[in-house]
């Protein structure tokens, strides 16, 4: 099976397993907005303490590779197990929940403006995540396996050069959406 066969045959249950962490994530939101209150508040201070201090670089980066190597280790290691699907697919809910969630967080607060800057803080990063896990989950569910170590490798490659775009652009980008002044 090719890559290009895999994305077709898989790329409806992704999406699937996708949205239903999305909307799970927006539901809890909801569901766990007056007994959280003050932790939302506070996550919520947090978001626009980041949207609006300048952050460096170097701090940045070594916070997104944290947050984002630990999860892509533990997918890393999981790829290599007999329950590498089971994995994979919790991994999709999960980032789906986390997405809704934040989503659905930035809208209550922002309206509008933060559906885009929700989305727009996503959009460029994810142009590095999405393809490395694809092609990560295609080496190890694939039988054959033939170029396994340069599938790994660039998984790898992949996700630190995501975490570096996420670091350089993703305050950047939400910052000059959040200073638009028409929303």
């Amino acid at each position: 099976m090719t890559l290009f066969d895999f994305i077709k045959d898989r790329k409806r249950k992704a999406v699937l397993f996708f949205l239903t962490g999305f909307f799970s994530g927006g539901i809890l939101y909801f569901l766990c907005r007056e007994a959280a209150a003050e932790a939302y508040e506070e996550l919520w201070q947090n978001v626009k303490i980041w949207i609006t201090e300048e952050m460096p670089f170097v701090s940045t980066f070594l916070y997104t590779l944290w947050k984002r190597g630990k999860a892509a280790f533990v997918i890393f290691l999981a790829g290599n197990t007999r329950w590498n699907r089971g994995v994979f697919r919790v991994f999709i809910v999960w980032e789906g929940a986390k997405a809704g969630f934040l989503m659905t967080l930035m809208c209550m607060h922002m309206g509008v403006k933060g559906f885009f800057c929700c989305a727009a803080s996503a959009v460029p990063h994810m142009f590095f995540f999405v393809p490395a896990y694809v092609i990560f989950f295609y080496g190890c569910l694939e039988k054959k396996r033939k170029y396994k170590n340069a599938i790994q490798g660039g998984f790898i490659a992949a996700v630190v050069l995501g975490c570096v775009v996420q670091a350089a652009l993703g305050q950047k980008v939400v910052f000059v959406l959040q200073s638009f002044t028409f929303w």
